[in-house]
């Protein structure tokens, strides 16, 4: 009888080792390159409407803080973990937007020819472990034929973050 209680401690024991790893859990350890990566912030701004404003910022590490602030499913701070295969593919779709160094805005007065009004804006940081920061502001009604893949990929990015009971209650 003893031999089956000590048997059955063991098993439990290694059972909560097991469910740190796993799909969808963060292993204890993290390859430094990974931890070396940017903390990426992601803030969307009110339309005329009933856009989500919310921000999200995720960190190498695949850990996050959503922020819902309007029309959204989860107003105020929640706390997430993204895989490093999400993270990656979120980081991605943004890679291509990503200024080289500085900052780029694409908004009405400052390189906007065609404009629609009353819509919304994204705003993203890199931010490197050293500070550095590359930022990217841009409003979705700004030349939007011509920005058409780019507001499409800012639109989804968020899509590979498990924040989207968050944001739409999906």
């Amino acid at each position: 009888m003893r031999t089956i209680i000590a048997s059955l401690a063991a098993a439990t024991a290694l059972a909560g080792c097991a469910a740190d790893e796993g799909p969808g859990r963060m292993p204890a350890t993290q390859d430094p390159a990974v931890q070396d990566g940017p903390t990426i912030t992601y803030s969307t701004a009110p339309c005329f409407g009933v856009c989500p404003v919310y921000t999200v910022t995720v960190h190498a590490d695949g850990h996050g803080t959503f922020v819902g602030r309007q029309h959204v499913a989860a107003e105020g701070e929640r706390e997430f973990v993204a895989t490093q295969h999400d993270l990656q593919l979120f980081q991605e779709v943004l890679a291509p937007y990503r200024p080289a160094s500085g900052e780029k805005i694409i908004a009405p007065g400052q390189n906007c020819e065609h404009q629609a009004t009353d819509m919304a804006s994204v705003d993203v940081r890199w931010t490197a472990p050293d500070g550095t920061t590359q930022h990217l502001d841009y409003y979705y009604g700004c030349d939007m034929e011509k920005n058409r893949e780019m507001a499409k990929a800012l639109r989804n990015a968020p899509q590979y973050l498990p924040i989207g009971a968050m944001i739409e209650g999906r």
